[in-house]
C-alpha cells in the first residue's frame, strides 16, 4: 500500500509552498488533506512492523494510539483556534459522528462491493460480526446519552443549563474512556478468556473428531473408554483439548523467545522504525496545521458559490473521507482476499475508537485548554438520528452471515444520501 501512496507525500511540501506564495486557500486545503493519506498509511504500516518485535499486544496498543492521530490533532488545533474557523464546535462534533458513519457505511459498503464483485457471495461468522455490531451500538449509545438528556421528554428541554450539559458530558467522557480501556483489555490482552478462542475451538473440534473415530473403531464400546478423548476424564493422560492447548502455549513461548532474539539483533532497525513513526506523526501535525489554517478562508470563500463548504459538511463528510482513507484501503484489501470478518472488524473497530477514545479526549482537551466545546457532547438531532440509523443498518448487515455486491452498493447509496443531507444542513 505504501508503494502506491508514497508519491502523495509530495502534496505536503507543495501545500507549504502554497502557503508561502499565497495560493488559493481551497487548493492548499486539498493538498493538505491529500498529504494526510500517505502519512496515516506510514503510521499504520510501521506500527505493524514494531509488532513483529514486540508482539500483538504492543502492536495493538500502538495502533490504538496512533490510528486516530489525524482526527485528534485536527480537533485539538481547532480547539486552540490557530485560525478563526467559523463553526469550530460544529466541525469537531461532525467529525466524530461523520467518521463513525463513514466507517459503518462507506468503508464497509465499498469493501463489500469490491470484494463480492471478485469473490461472489461472501460468507462470514455472524457471531463475530454480531459482536462487532454490539460493541458499536453500545459505544454510540453512550455517546448519544447527553443529547438524549437534552432533546427527549414530553416536548420539553430536560437539561437546559449549559453547565449541566458540560458536567454530564464530562461524566460520560470519563465512562467512555474507562470503557475504551476495557475494550483494549478484551480485544488486545484477551482479559477474562481461558486461552485464545481459536485455540479452544480447534481443540474441541479435534477432540470431537477423535471421539467419533474411537467410537467407530470400538463399535459402541463402553463410554468410559472414549471419555478421555471427549475431554470428560479426570486425571490420567491429558485429553485432546489439553494437549492442543499445551502445544499452543509452547508455540507462544517459542514466539516470545524468537521476538526477543529479533530485538537483540535488530536494535538499529527498531530505532529507525520508531524514528519514522515520530517523524510521520510530526508531519501529520504540520499537515493538520496547514489544513486548519486555511479552513476558515475555504468556508468563507465558498459560501456564495454553487458548492458551499459549510462547517457541518466539512466536518461530517470532507475530513472523514480523508482521515478514514487508510481504513478504506485496509478493508478493501481484506475483502479482496475473501476475509469479510476482518473488513467488518476494521469498519466497526474504527467507529468504536471514535466514540470511546476520540470524542472524550477532545472534550476533556477542550476543557483543559480553556475552550470548552459548546454543550459538551450534545450532538444535533440530525447527527443523533443518522448515527442511530447507521448503527441499526450495520447490525442488519451482520445478521445473516453472508453478503453480496448489491448489499455493498446499497450501503454506499445510503452514505451518498446521508452526505447529501449533510451538504444542505445549515451552518450554525
Amino acid at each position: 500500500m505504501l508503494k502506491w501512496l508514497s508519491p502523495l507525500l509530495l502534496a505536503l511540501p507543495v501545500a507549504l509552498l502554497g502557503v508561502l506564495f499565497g495560493w488559493r486557500p481551497l487548493l492548499i486545503f486539498i493538498l493538505a488533506m491529500i498529504s494526510l493519506v500517505p502519512l496515516s498509511a506510514i503510521i499504520g504500516s510501521y506500527t505493524e512492523r514494531l509488532g513483529q518485535y514486540y508482539g500483538e499486544v504492543a502492536s495493538g496498543l500502538l495502533d490504538a494510539t496512533f490510528g486516530n492521530a489525524p482526527e485528534i490533532i485536527i480537533g485539538i488545533l481547532l480547539i486552540l483556534g490557530i485560525a478563526p474557523v467559523p463553526g469550530t464546535d460544529q466541525i469537531i462534533k461532525a467529525l466524530i459522528i461523520g467518521s463513525i458513519v463513514s466507517n459503518a457505511l462507506f468503508v464497509l459498503g465499498s469493501s463489500i462491493f469490491v470484494g463480492a464483485l471478485r469473490n461472489g457471495r461472501m460468507v462470514f461468522s455472524p457471531d463475530r460480526a454480531g459482536s462487532y455490531a454490539s460493541m458499536l451500538a453500545l459505544a454510540v449509545a453512550g455517546l448519544a446519552l447527553p443529547a438524549l438528556a437534552v432533546f427527549v421528554g414530553n416536548g420539553t428541554v430536560k437539561l437546559s443549563k449549559p453547565d449541566d450539559q458540560i458536567h454530564l458530558s464530562v461524566v460520560v467522557a470519563i465512562v467512555l474512556l474507562v470503557s475504551y480501556a476495557a475494550y483494549l483489555a478484551s480485544t488486545i490482552f484477551n482479559v477474562g478468556e481461558r486461552g485464545h478462542p481459536s485455540r479452544r475451538e480447534r481443540g474441541e473440534r479435534h477432540a470431537g473428531e477423535a471421539a467419533r473415530r474411537e467410537i467407530a473403531e470400538r463399535n459402541h464400546e463402553h463410554v468410559a473408554e472414549v471419555a478421555p478423548v471427549l475431554g470428560d476424564g479426570h486425571g490420567g493422560a491429558p485429553t485432546e483439548v489439553e494437549r492442543l492447548e499445551r502445544a499452543e502455549e509452547d508455540d507462544e513461548a517459542k514466539a516470545r523467545a524468537k521476538r526477543a532474539e529479533l530485538r537483540r539483533g535488530n536494535g538499529r532497525r527498531i530505532a529507525g522504525t520508531i524514528a519514522i513513526l515520530a517523524v510521520a506523526t510530526a508531519l501529520v501535525v504540520v499537515a493538520s496545521i496547514v489544513l486548519v489554517s486555511v479552513m476558515d478562508d475555504v468556508i468563507i470563500h465558498t459560501a456564495k458559490s454553487s458548492f458551499p463548504l459549510r462547517p457541518f459538511f466539512v466536518g461530517f463528510v470532507v475530513l472523514p473521507f480523508i482521515t478514514n482513507a487508510v481504513e478504506q484501503v485496509g478493508a478493501i484489501t481484506c475483502s479482496l482476499r475473501n476475509n469479510m470478518e476482518e473488513a467488518m472488524a476494521i469498519a466497526a473497530g474504527s467507529g468504536v475508537q471514535m466514540a470511546l477514545l476520540v470524542a472524550p479526549v477532545l472534550l476533556l482537551a477542550s476543557l483543559a485548554l480553556g475552550h470548552p466545546l459548546a454543550q459538551g457532547l450534545v450532538f444535533s438531532k440530525l447527527e443523533l438520528i443518522i448515527v442511530t440509523l447507521v448503527t441499526f443498518v450495520y447490525a442488519l448487515v451482520s445478521l445473516d452471515g453472508e453478503t453480496t455486491w448489491l448489499e455493498g452498493l446499497q450501503l454506499i447509496a445510503f452514505y451518498v444520501m446521508v452526505a447529501a443531507a449533510a451538504f444542505f444542513f445549515p451552518a450554525g
